[in-house]
């Protein structure tokens, strides 16, 4: 006869950090750990940088470009060279150095092409080839060129949908073999090479009860088995094989 047992939730102690800890405000954005194992936490007012013990606050100042460029915090990343890329609603990306705690921040300008596509920045990538994938909100998928510090834009288009959902990015991941697939707002998920070049759009289908359930995407992870994990806004949760594309 088998025997199981529950553990009682009561004997469950959580630890808990709020405003009173030093954070800087309640509602937590994105988590990310670095490579030095810094906890790091973006709210809707400022970075934190936990250490195990202390917190550190980054935000914007005022009259100060090596601050943080906004306040509205939604995602956390750091590349090969320790820098950690933070995107930020209204603020573009903010590129922050350890060694001075400094940022270096870039935006959108109109008049230039190279520049970020969009001041509202949601998921960040840095991929396995070394490239950092920016997805906005309003101006799609960019990716940073470290050479001449400046942004290719990657147009999403394949003409099965109204176009001006590719410009709307929730997720960004790579899977095991280095493809990346993009979650938008309403346009289901693009699958692209290592170079950007769109190979796949991936839509509901009504007629098709394995499609994709919906195209609002939220969230993409890949496992360890190289299966795709896909979030939907209202129609749970798909899983992709990439091998089979089933």
């Amino acid at each position: 006869m088998a025997i199981f047992t529950i553990a009682n939730p009561n004997n469950m102690d959580f630890e808990h950090i709020s405003i009173e800890s030093g954070l800087s405000q309640g509602t937590i954005n994105t988590i990310f750990q670095d490579s030095k194992g810094f906890m790091w936490f973006g709210t809707e007012e400022g970075l934190n940088r936990y250490d195990g013990y202390e917190m550190k606050v980054f935000k914007n100042i005022p009259g100060d470009s090596t601050s943080l460029s906004a306040n509205y915090v939604w995602s956390i990343c750091e590349d090969s060279l320790g820098f950690i890329w933070v995107g930020v609603d209204g603020g573009g990306v903010s590129r922050f150095d350890p060694m001075y705690e400094k940022f270096k921040s870039y935006y959108h300008d109109e008049k230039d092409s190279l520049s970020l596509s969009s001041n509202a920045v949601e998921p960040i990538l840095f991929d396995n080839m070394g490239n950092l994938w920016i997805g906005t909100w309003g101006g799609g998928l960019d990716s940073y060129n470290y050479e001449s510090d400046d942004f290719t834009n990657f147009p999403l288009l394949t003409g099965k949908t109204d176009n001006s959902y590719h410009q709307y990015i929730f997720s960004i991941c790579e899977d095991n073999d280095g493809f990346i697939w993009v979650g938008t707002d309403g346009a289901g998920i693009f699958k692209l090479n290592k170079s950007g070049k769109v190979l796949k759009q991936y839509l509901n289908d009504p007629n098709d009860k394995f499609s994709l359930s919906n195209n609002i995407v939220p969230k993409i992870i890949c496992d360890t088995d190289g299966d795709l994990w896909i979030a939907t806004y209202g129609s749970g949760l798909n899983k992709l094989n990439t091998k089979t594309e089933k």
